[in-house]
């Protein structure tokens, strides 16, 4: 007996498997059919039937799928090839569950790839005590290389809770340029049903949020239970040895949503920075349970030096939700001084529309909440939608290395 571990785009398709002397003198062949579609099965062939002479020495084995028809194009899988009884199948790994964060205390992360990308889990290169996903997409790498997050055959703990208005998954990526085109791919269990839909990046060389939407992709259903999430970067492109970077798996829009207060359990809030500017998260001064945003305008600094609230390219959750007579927004801030300019700017998606708002802080080396009325500005159009906040402490002035501290970003008019 030989078997052999298999995967077929259908049931009842012919396997045939022929065992052969070296010189091909003598050889015995055997043909089974596979039992199920699109599902890996192990096969077994008995060649006691098939007029296998014991007191030979064979040396090859020869598989053929769909023995006697002509080529369609199908592809098979098969691996696993032994003699004697079949192995039993292996376990299905532990499904994961959304978010998939990558920094689980054990839990583990198969990354399983194709088409010649390599992965595997790094340290993450803001904060060694966390990780990420690491994707190599290597010189002369298929167009279609790719990663099977949880694993070949792996199936999320609970199908995407997709439903109407919610049809969108979000992952934290870097990549070396903007541009860059990324495929993600969802499955059914048996990938019978998929559905798949392009993003590009917008920045290089640092993390970003993009967001796919399925609610338009080819193939894309509600009624279908998806269990499996593929990522592609560079999709479409021979592999060059570029290094991918991927974290926090999500369901749901990307970015952060209004108030922005910096102390949500479990949720980041990058602080991307231009000019000379450094900003970080820290803890509140008045309560250490609680944290604030922290901004260094550096010694030196380019008067321009700001702070965008959930990183380049990101966008909120969903849109400032401007309409007529409501058209303001409010930080809490802490300033060095009275008197310090304070410009906030808002813009849509791809930049391409904007508005700003220059307000003074009142009081020095204490919290007060600033408020910015950007129907003030001749730029504001309640037709665009606001996504991105952008921060500017001591606007038009260079860097002194003074620190300003903020909290509490929110929709409307400060108390």
């Amino acid at each position: 007996r030989m078997s052999v571990r298999v995967r077929a785009p259908a049931a009842g398709i012919p396997v045939l498997l022929k065992v052969e002397t070296a010189d091909a003198s003598a050889f015995a062949e055997l043909q089974v059919s596979t039992t199920v579609a699109n599902e890996w099965e192990v096969l077994t062939w008995d060649f006691a039937t098939a007029g296998l002479d014991p007191n030979l020495a064979y040396e090859r084995a020869i598989i053929f799928f769909d023995f006697g028809s002509i080529g369609d194009g199908s592809v098979y899988y098969w691996e696993n090839v032994q003699l004697g009884a079949p192995a039993a199948e292996p376990e299905a790994p532990a499904g994961l569950t959304l978010p998939i964060t990558f920094d689980a205390n054990g839990v583990d992360y198969p990354l399983d790839v194709f088409g010649g990308a390599a992965s595997q889990l790094v340290a993450d290169p803001a904060n060694g005590d966390l990780r990420v996903a690491q994707t190599v997409k290597t010189a002369g790498a298929e167009t279609f290389a790719g990663t099977v997050i949880g694993g070949f055959g792996s199936s999320l703990a609970e199908p995407i809770p997709f439903a109407e208005g919610a049809t969108s998954l979000n992952v934290r990526v870097l990549t070396p340029s903007a541009g860059t085109p990324v495929l993600l791919k969802l499955e059914n269990a048996d990938q019978s049903a998929t559905t798949e839909l392009l993003v590009n990046t917008t920045v290089g060389g640092a993390f970003e949020t993009l967001t796919w939407n399925f609610a338009d992709a080819p193939g894309f259903s509600l009624d279908v239970d998806y269990v499996r999430v593929v990522i592609f970067f560079d999709f479409g492109s021979v592999g060059d040895g570029a290094t991918y970077l991927f974290d926090d798996v999500r369901f749901g829009a990307g970015g952060l949503s209004l108030p922005i207060t910096f102390d949500a359990s479990g949720v980041t809030y990058p602080l991307d920075v231009f000019g000379g500017a450094a900003s970080q998260v820290v803890a509140d001064p008045a309560d250490g349970a609680l944290r604030v945003a922290q901004s260094v305008k550096n010694a030196g600094a380019e008067t321009f030096a700001g702070t965008v609230i959930g990183g380049f390219g990101s966008s909120l959750s969903t849109a400032i939700p401007f309409v007529d007579g409501a058209t303001s927004m409010s930080v809490r801030v802490q300033a060095p001084a009275a008197g310090i300019p304070v410009l906030l700017k808002l813009e849509n998606a791809d930049q391409s529309a904007t508005t700003e708002v220059l307000v003074n802080t009142t009081v020095a080396d204490a919290f007060e909440t600033l408020t910015w009325d950007f129907s003030n500005d001749p730029n504001f159009s309640l037709d665009v939608d606001y996504v991105r906040v952008v921060i500017f402490f001591d606007f038009g002035s260079v860097g002194d290395g003074a620190t300003y501290l903020f909290d509490d970003v929110q929709f409307g008019a400060g108390e």
